[in-house]
């Protein structure tokens, strides 16, 4: 398969972003009693996502999706059914919210 090479620069920048969003996010979550671990990935995702949750041994891999696509898209055509067919962990699916607007 070949792979869009992006430069350094940016990968570098989009890996500050995640890790501020994802920081955000977890003390947020910690706050309500929740055990949070974020680690930031490069590659395809549902093959980086599966070998992450088989090395550490992870019981549940959550997952959202803000896709405007039918049910059987988002299940059949999706990050998500890749993950199940390259990995042994269970996927738990959760279409997001529409977003309000304000």
């Amino acid at each position: 398969m070949d792979y869009i090479r992006i430069p350094e620069r940016r990968l570098a920048r989009d890996k500050q972003k995640a890790e501020e969003y994802l920081t955000e996010i977890s003390e947020k979550l910690k706050d309500m009693g929740v055990t949070v671990r974020h680690e930031i990935k490069f590659g395809n995702a549902a093959q980086e996502i599966a070998k992450f949750a088989d090395k550490k041994d992870i019981s549940l891999i959550a997952l959202s999706s803000s896709r405007h696509s039918s049910f059987r898209e988002w299940i059949f055509e999706s990050v998500p059914h890749k993950i199940l067919q390259v990995g042994i962990t269970p996927v738990l699916l959760i279409k997001a919210p529409k977003a309000v607007k304000q």
